[in-house]
């Protein structure tokens, strides 16, 4: 995905995308006066309910751009160190399992009928599930065999 840099009616540099489910997203330079700083986020999302963008400024775009870095390289935002070593097939399967247990601690959240926004408390919930699947997945994994 390329990004095209188009201004505001108030001069300001902007990019609207979509996300993975289809939401209309953005990033844009804020107007703030004292600061440097971006709005980013959803717009609407895919059931064109309007959302929220996160205002972050320099500093805090620079502590997530190794994490985001991360993510481009390891398809994860976790420092390599706290990863279990692992082949790309077993990490792969982690994933599946974590989804998996996601599926089944929040069954109406993706089954198949998506009426559900990515920001709602159903998917908050099954990303809460998948989340703490993966990590203790991760850290059973990561145990000494005896």
């Amino acid at each position: 995905m390329e990004l095209e840099i188009k201004r505001t009616g108030r001069g300001f540099a902007r990019a609207d995308f979509m996300d993975r489910y289809g939401s209309e997203c953005s990033i844009q330079d804020s107007s703030l006066a004292n600061e440097a700083a971006v709005w980013l986020g959803v717009q609407k999302d895919f059931e064109g309910n309007a959302s929220t963008r996160m205002h972050l400024t320099q500093d805090m775009v620079a502590a997530l751009l190794p994490a985001l870095r991360r993510f481009v390289q390891n398809g994860s935002v976790a420092l390599a160190e706290t990863l279990a070593p692992t082949s790309p097939t077993s990490s792969k399967q982690l994933h599946a399992r974590a989804i998996q247990i996601g599926d089944q601690v929040v069954p109406e959240y993706r089954n198949g009928k998506r009426s559900f926004s990515c920001g709602s408390h159903t998917a908050k919930r099954w990303q809460a599930a998948y989340d703490a699947a993966l990590a203790v997945l991760q850290q059973l994994q990561a145990r000494p065999v005896i």
